[in-house]
Parts: structure tokens; C-alpha cells; sequence
């Protein structure tokens, strides 16, 4: 009788995570993903895309806090190297770049950037693909103390992940595996 009621629950069980699955799997398909240009692409032909609606992700390279926008810089990076062996010695490597003066609509984010700080744009370029007038800007790390700040906290936060494992197991060196304490 037992094994009967286990046998329904891990059918149930099963049957809630396939309906879970497929749900997500629907709302995925359902999404609209919308394609924008690369950063090569906008390197390459830089008026093609004036008028276009673009998503980038780019370097702070100077801020102007007195008009509110700052300048960025995408770079697309190609490693040319072709070697019938497969290893190149010296692979030549380019390096195309293309500026381009955010303009944030609420100028509020141009005070707190710094150089060198790491942004995601989402906005409409103009003028010849050198302005970008920004409906949305990300910024993942404004500066330095930002990138200490997440190694930081992950690193405490492993610490105590690790402490509390440690706290209820212990590892077996003869068997080479871990024990629950107290199991003896």
C-alpha cells in the first residue's frame, strides 16, 4: 500500500515539473526578440544605422555633467590568424573603434560615472551613428570599487556557503566521500 502511495506521489511529482517545463518553454517562444546591429556592424558602416534602434555595450571614456551625456566607446576586436597546423605564432589582431555621446533623458547617471566605467545602452542612434539618444542605460560597474565590491561579497558569501555545509557534513578520507554528523 505504501509503495502504491509513493509510486502516485512521484507521478504527481514528475507530472507538475513536465507541466512546469513546457509553461516555461511556451512563455520562451512566445517572447519577441528583436535583433539589433553588432558593434562591428556600426564600426563598419557607421551611417547606415542613423534612425536605428540599438542596444550596446560599451566603456565610459569621458563624462560631461554639465550637458548630461557622456562619451563611450565600442570596439570590436578581431584576432586574424590562419595556420594549417592551427597554432599561429603571432596572430594579428585589429582593433576597430567607434565613439558615441550618450544622451540620457533624466541626465541624472552622468554625475555618478567615472572613466573606464562599463555601461549597457538602449536607444536610438542619430547624426550619422555618433549620437545616441538613450531610452535605458545599465551600468554594470561604475568603477573600480564596484569590481571589489562584487568579489568581495561573493567571496564572504562562499565562505559562509562552504561553513554551513561543513557544519552538518564531514568528509570520510577512507570512503572519499562526505558523512552527515552525527551518523556514525
Amino acid at each position: 500500500m505504501v509503495d502504491r502511495m509513493e509510486a502516485r506521489y512521484r507521478f504527481l511529482i514528475i507530472g507538475v515539473l513536465l507541466v512546469a517545463t513546457l509553461g516555461l518553454s511556451v512563455q520562451y517562444a512566445a517572447t519577441e526578440f528583436r535583433s539589433y546591429p553588432d558593434t562591428d556592424e556600426i564600426i563598419a558602416d557607421q551611417s547606415q544605422y542613423a534612425g536605428e534602434v540599438v542596444f550596446v555595450f560599451a566603456e565610459v571614456e569621458s563624462v560631461d555633467e554639465q550637458r548630461g551625456e557622456f562619451v563611450v566607446q565600442i570596439r570590436d576586436e578581431t584576432v586574424v590568424g590562419v595556420s594549417f597546423a592551427g597554432v599561429v605564432p603571432k596572430p594579428e589582431k585589429r582593433v576597430e573603434s567607434h565613439e558615441i555621446t550618450v544622451q540620457e533623458p533624466t541626465q541624472s547617471l552622468a554625475s555618478s560615472l567615472e572613466r573606464g566605467a562599463e555601461i549597457q545602452a538602449y536607444g536610438t542612434l542619430t547624426e550619422s551613428s555618433t549620437v545616441l539618444t538613450a531610452e535605458r542605460v545599465v551600468v554594470d560597474y561604475h568603477n573600480s570599487r564596484d569590481w571589489l565590491y562584487v568579489l568581495g561579497t561573493s567571496l564572504i558569501g562562499a565562505g559562509f556557503a562552504i561553513a554551513q555545509f561543513f557544519r552538518y557534513w564531514r568528509p570520510n578520507w577512507r570512503r572519499f566521500r562526505f558523512e552527515r554528523r552525527g551518523d556514525s
